[in-house]
């Protein structure tokens, strides 16, 4: 058989494969098998399986993307082959994703919706987005339930921002219930104007502490009160007050740094958009290669920095 190999800027090459019969056409694609991370053919990334270094045996391909398996029989298939990689850590998303449906089952009745399970594997990758969906999807109800299992299961906190004080009550309420279809007692720290000078004075110890769950507050309160939450290692994020996020400088600065964003980590995210702007008015390609580099390089200085936190706005 003879190949004409094609390279694209470097990322991909393309072969036509020239042999007896009709011209076939196959796309080959580097980085990008998912267990291994280098080149898998397009036939591969179709049937969403690892490349043919990985999984050697077509037929027994065929059988497991015919049957839709997950991650979790892909990375037992690829065990056996001595090829697992990457994969496993896929496997183990999709353990979690099927344990937070789970649990989400036993607090609402009904499993995920097909947009719930993708946001529940954003978030179990650790990955920042988000939540765009009609009223009445699940948003709020997934990010109760979502910071309850990081609780129970993973002993991460959550942060949720609310617009009003009427909200932090019934969220709490929300939590509560939840909590006892599960049979579990979280710390829990709501505040809102109705308590106690006691109370308040109690919960807002659990913070400083560094003991509470899940705390939940109005965006006003993150506004007065920021230097008594930077002290919680926050694992997520949950912001349901989108006019606070589209309105609000300060309300953005404040989250970032509970992402654990400094001021001169807010000057390269700056950076990065004057960056962007510039790349706009220039047409040499040197130029335009020297900037992406720029870019590319401050964001992965930024993405290592806020590893392992996640924030979610509601729109």
């Amino acid at each position: 058989m003879k190949y004409l190999s094609i390279s694209i800027d470097g990322a991909a090459s393309v072969k036509l494969l020239l042999g007896k019969g009709p011209l076939m056409f196959r796309g080959l694609y580097r980085r990008a098998c998912p267990n291994c991370g280098g080149e898998i053919d397009d036939y591969r990334l179709v049937l969403g399986l690892p490349c043919r270094r990985c999984l050697p045996d077509d037929e027994l391909a065929k059988k497991l993307s015919s049957e839709e398996l997950s991650w979790i029989d892909i990375a037992e298939t690829l065990s056996k082959f001595s090829t697992l990689k990457d994969a496993k850590y896929l496997a183990e998303i999709e353990k979690d994703i099927n344990d937070l449906e789970s649990v989400f089952e036993k607090c609402v009745g009904r499993r995920f919706w097909s947009i719930q399970r993708l946001w529940a594997r954003r978030l179990l990758s650790s990955q920042s987005f988000a939540m765009i969906a009609p009223t009445g999807i699940g948003k709020t109800t997934f990010g109760l339930i979502a910071a309850i299992w990081l609780a129970w299961r993973k002993g991460k906190k959550s942060y949720i921002i609310v617009p009003t004080t009427t909200l932090v009550k019934q969220y709490e309420d929300k939590l509560e219930e939840y909590q006892k279809k599960l049979g579990l007692i979280l710390n829990v720290v709501a505040l809102y104007s109705r308590l106690s000078l006691k109370k308040r004075k109690e919960r807002e110890e659990s913070i400083s502490q560094g003991v509470a769950d899940i705390v939940i507050t109005t965006s006003a309160y993150l506004r007065r009160k920021f230097e008594l939450l930077k002290n919680m290692d926050f694992h997520m994020i949950f912001v349901d007050d989108v006019d606070a996020v589209m309105k609000g400088s300060k309300v953005v600065e404040l989250l970032l740094r509970l992402m654990g964003f400094n001021e001169e980590d807010l000057k390269k995210a700056r950076k990065i958009l004057n960056l962007k702007r510039e790349l706009s008015s220039i047409r040499e390609s040197e130029k335009i290669d020297k900037k992406l580099k720029e870019i590319k390089k401050i964001k992965n200085e930024l993405i290592m920095k806020r590893r392992g936190k996640v924030l979610i706005p509601i729109f």
